[in-house]
């Protein structure tokens, strides 16, 4: 009786770098981020050849591995105020049996082997496992339904600095060692309303 080995081993192919090393600094969907990060690529798979093409896209889908989490969740619960829990396979929690996180990321510039991203939602020292180009003649579908998320409106919350504490931010995250800035603009910019607001995992994708 021949038997199917179902192992499947994974290599990251580079590291995530950014200031961002809490999950309070970045938010749970790179479009609500307002912040710069780059891929590390490992010099095995930084072959100029491997990159060829790449730098005429806009957008990339980035593959990263959860590594901060050792257990994962049946149900998880969704960060909208009055939502209810629902399944691990109808979120996009980052507690998932395979721990991979998938991320849409604006591609900024290619540098040697650095690709430099605006506006993520990855915390430093994510390993990487894969990258693709975005396309969007196959990974847009206007007509797509949002399921239970339908129900609820994200609303983002606009947030300004005055002169004094502007000064003082940029100071703390200087000194401080923290991404001040993108704590503030997740914790404030997202249901600033909401005392039951918690933000757990590696800080990626977490409807």
């Amino acid at each position: 009786m021949n038997t199917v080995d179902n192992t499947v081993n994974l290599s990251p192919i580079g590291i995530f770098q950014c200031i961002s090393k809490y999950p309070a600094e970045v938010p749970r969907q790179p479009n609500w981020a307002q912040n710069e990060g780059r891929i590390e690529l490992y010099p095995e798979f930084a072959d100029p050849q491997m990159l060829q093409g790449l730098q005429e896209f806009s957008h990339i889908w980035v593959i990263f591995v959860f590594n901060r989490n050792s257990k994962w969740k049946v149900m998880t619960d969704p960060p909208y105020k009055g939502a209810p829990k629902v399944g691990t396979w109808g979120s996009r929690g980052p507690y998932r049996p395979n721990p991979l996180g998938l991320s849409c990321l604006q591609i900024e510039k290619i540098k040697g082997r650095h690709i430099l991203v605006r506006n993520h939602d990855i915390l430093n020292g994510t390993p990487i496992v894969d990258i693709k180009p975005y396309v969007t003649q196959s990974d847009s579908h206007p007509e797509a339904r949002n399921g239970w998320l339908e129900k609820y409106n994200r609303q983002i919350w606009p947030i300004h600095f005055s002169n004094k504490a502007l000064e003082k931010a940029h100071w703390v995250q200087q000194w401080a060692e923290i991404d001040i800035f993108g704590f503030i603009y997740t914790q404030l910019g997202h249901d600033p309303t909401d005392l039951q607001k918690t933000n757990s995992g590696t800080g990626n994708s977490n409807l």
